[in-house]
């Protein structure tokens, strides 16, 4: 029996529950009830079993973090271990924990404190002479109890004597004493062996289901292992290498599905609609620039075929080493600011960059083409607070940090970047999302730490240096 302990808005709970399953959530319906308003009426499901407490979140919902980290899949909840959903933190206590738990799911009753022993009830007689004549009455038993003793030994011919006695006594006080201690000693070492042995088994059961978070967490637990047994300090460092392993390879699963993405949206979306026929020079440079930041980033991609076969038919249709000309900065400075999401960033470098060698009508065509980016970048950028923050409200925390994210790398005025870095920084759990721009969008993350803001926030937390 465990007790499940709630802590939100400042105020503590404890539900003591039985096996089965509990589920959580804001719902009126939900057994385990919080009130936050970024919780999902059902948001996931607590299953005890074997004396093992499952976590399994409900499809669609915001993840929660355990200790930490976002729970994308089904996890544990491990003694010592913080569940977060939403603003609440659920974990667990042993059953002898101070608060007042009540019973939820199995029916289990509040445990009982034990009744208090009553202390003697004094006698009903009192004064001097019930006190002489109780003396009296002891002094004559102990007499009576001395004859028989000398009695007994002058029958059997001498006994042991009183101080050997004594000293036997001691002696076995001694002993039970030592035997008592260690006991507690042996107890202790052994709750502590079954705790790590739970953790190494835990991780090796997470990891044969594939769950690598909940693995990873009952791993940093385990420390550098150096209380374990030698046997099992080789399996640590068995799991710890599989882990790795596996790491590596989700990250390259990753990576080499957002270099689909690209493919299929910047590079085969953009030739359909503008590469058809016999297309105008700009709009080639532009593929083949993208083209060739295609091969940088995912380098042997399966992809590759269809660029090549692309760059053999299209080759004739402009010259790359050609300077820049007006059209081209043109062309590719509305590509960037019509674009999902935009880029005014990139396109008020190149206009910079091309005024520093532009001819004088060429000068006032920027001058135009930048002061209208600059108006239609100043509404873009309020709609895109205002549309993050929906997001957020409705749930979808992803897409709100994947609109903010951009803002802050792509709008190129400072103070409007720094105040999405602002609303950004203020959602919860945020950095369990950033976690995974850094770890499968190396690129968008580098850009994103050129932000002083987002890149304090990223020291504070440990994941840059």
């Amino acid at each position: 029996m465990v007790i499940l302990i709630v802590e939100e808005g400042g105020k503590s709970r404890g539900f003591r529950i039985g096996e089965g399953r509990l589920s959580v959530g804001s719902g009126a319906s939900a057994a385990v009830s919080l009130a936050a308003a970024d919780v999902a009426e059902h948001h996931l499901d607590l299953v005890h079993k074997e004396g093992q407490v499952a976590i399994e979140p409900k499809p669609g919902v915001v993840p929660p973090a355990l200790d930490g980290e976002l729970l994308k899949q089904n996890g544990v909840l491990l003694p010592g271990s913080v569940l977060t959903v939403g603003s609440a933190k659920l974990s667990l206590q042993s059953d002898a924990a101070s608060v007042t738990p009540v019973a939820v799911g199995a029916g289990q009753a509040p445990a009982q404190s034990p009744p208090k022993s009553k202390a003697p009830s004094p006698s009903s007689k009192s004064g001097p002479m019930s006190e002489r004549g109780a003396r009296a009455a002891k002094v004559a038993t102990r007499a009576r109890k001395q004859s028989v003793v000398n009695k007994r030994a002058r029958s059997s011919g001498g006994g042991m004597p009183p101080m050997l006695l004594v000293s036997l006594i001691l002696v076995g006080v001694g002993v039970v004493g030592m035997m008592i201690a260690q006991s507690f000693k042996s107890g202790a070492e052994e709750a502590s062996k079954t705790v790590t042995q739970i953790n190494l088994e835990t991780a090796e059961r997470q990891l044969e289901i594939g769950n690598l978070e909940a693995a990873n967490v009952a791993l940093v637990k385990l420390g550098d292992g150096s209380t374990l047994e030698p046997k099992d300090r080789v399996r640590l460092g068995h799991m710890r290498e599989q882990v790795a392993e596996i790491e590596a390879e989700r990250l390259k699963r990753e990576q080499a599905k957002v270099g689909d993405e690209y493919l299929e949206v910047v590079l085969k979306s953009y030739a359909e609609k503008h590469l058809g026929g016999k297309p105008e020079s700009h709009a080639v440079r532009v593929f083949f620039d993208r083209c060739a930041e295609f091969k940088r980033r995912w380098p042997g991609h399966s992809g590759e075929a269809w660029i090549n076969r692309q760059r053999d038919r299209l080759n004739g249709f402009v010259d790359m080493n050609a300077p820049l000309t007006w059209a081209d900065v043109d062309w590719q400075a509305r590509v960037h600011t019509n674009a999902k999401p935009r880029d005014y960033r990139s396109a008020f470098k190149l206009i910079d960059d091309f005024l520093q060698t532009a001819q004088e009508d060429e000068r006032r065509r920027l001058s135009a083409l930048r002061a209208e980016l600059e108006v239609e970048r100043d509404r873009y950028h309020t709609d895109q607070l205002k549309h993050a923050r929906n997001l957020f409200t409705k749930g979808e925390q992803g897409l709100s940090v994947f609109w903010l994210v951009h803002s802050i790398t792509g709008l190129g005025d400072e103070d409007m970047e720094n105040e999405a870095a602002m609303v950004l920084l203020g959602f919860p759990e945020v950095e369990g999302h950033l976690m995974g721009y850094q770890r499968s969008k190396p690129d968008l993350w580098a850009k994103l730490m050129l932000n002083e803001r987002m890149a304090g926030f990223a020291r504070e937390k440990g994941m840059i240096e």
